[in-house]
């Protein structure tokens, strides 16, 4: 009498297509694999977006409180201004200019307003500007598009035909030239390169 073993292994001398070199073994395991892959793919996205939803918590109650850290605020220095050019703001003006604004009530319902509007479109009105946030970034976001894509263009459109001939002219002076070049420009601050070619060529 064979035991269970002995039998298995009978079996499968007899029919080669059970083995574990078979395509139908070979099919089952890439089978396995593929589904232990796709769920740690999942886990690992569904991870990421869950720390990616913690983050965007904390920066915006980190921005919301910064905003709020210097003494005073916007409406008590809107209101000096009109008090300074000769007008008289009563008290009711100043409440229906807070319920207006949204700052009419404590901080933490501020930012839940403020959080929620946010997600759903709503940037509110800018001080500044007295407009909607939203009609403002209509009117500048084009614009703002434009000239980044004319930087990019004109930044790869120098920067690869440089690194082409710095590489090809190497231990040259053109190449100390460029190298040099380079490194002021990764020095030198945006803004202040700005100002800088901003002074040279708009005199």
């Amino acid at each position: 009498m064979l035991d269970s073993s002995d039998q298995r292994h009978t079996l499968l001398a007899q029919e080669p297509n059970l083995g574990i070199n078979s395509p139908y073994h070979r099919s089952s395991c890439d089978d396995v694999i593929a589904r232990d892959s796709c769920a740690l793919m999942i886990e690992y996205i569904a991870r990421r977006l869950v720390y990616m939803a913690i983050s965007f918590v904390l920066l915006s109650i980190a921005v919301f409180v910064i905003i709020r850290l210097p003494p005073g605020d916007y409406m008590q220095t809107y209101i000096q201004q009109l008090e300074d050019q000769g007008e008289k703001i009563g008290a009711a003006e100043i409440a229906d200019l807070k319920r207006y604004y949204g700052i009419d009530v404590s901080a933490p319902e501020q930012y839940v307003r403020w959080i929620t509007k946010f997600v759903t479109g709503d940037f509110g009105r800018s001080f500044e500007f007295r407009e909607p946030v939203r009609d403002l970034l209509d009117q500048m976001l084009p614009f703002t598009i434009l000239i980044s894509t004319l930087t990019l263009i004109i930044t790869y459109g120098v920067a690869i035909p440089v690194g082409i001939y710095a590489a090809t002219h190497q231990y040259k002076l053109s190449d100390y030239v460029t190298a040099i070049i380079g490194f002021l420009g990764h020095a030198i601050p945006n803004f202040m390169l700005g100002l800088i070619l901003m002074y040279v060529f708009l005199q």
